[in-house]
């Protein structure tokens, strides 16, 4: 006679028989979460999207010009950034204040992992 188990929040019928392997199999793996909500507004949305460079636009980009890309989007959101994202600004300097040393350990591998234009 089948059983039913309770996973991740559904309900499935397996043979009484059946192995862990086998329960596994069956039930699959855990869905993944809903990623959070975006709560930027239009204007935030559109900002980080016009100074953030993809691939698609990495791969169209001369050589010659890909450092300057970067280089000038990274000013823009430098620049930009504590004005049309303030809230996260304000967070961001609380943190800076409460843990300097974890902060700059986060600047730091940050930094060092980010891949070189070339």
């Amino acid at each position: 006679m089948p059983r039913t188990i309770q996973a991740d929040g559904r309900t499935i019928t397996v043979p009484d028989d059946a192995t862990p392997d086998e329960i596994n199999q069956i039930v699959g793996p855990a869905p993944k979460p809903a990623p959070p909500p975006d709560t930027r507004n239009a204007i935030q949305r559109g900002f980080d999207n016009l100074t953030n460079v993809t691939p698609e636009q990495d791969a169209a980009t001369p050589a010659l010009l890909k450092p300057m890309a970067h280089f000038g989007a990274g000013a823009i959101q430098a620049a930009g950034s504590p004005l049309i994202h303030p809230i996260q600004t304000v967070e961001g300097m609380g943190h800076l204040l409460a843990h300097p040393i974890d902060t700059a350990e986060s600047m730091y591998q940050s930094a060092s992992k980010t891949p070189r234009s070339s």
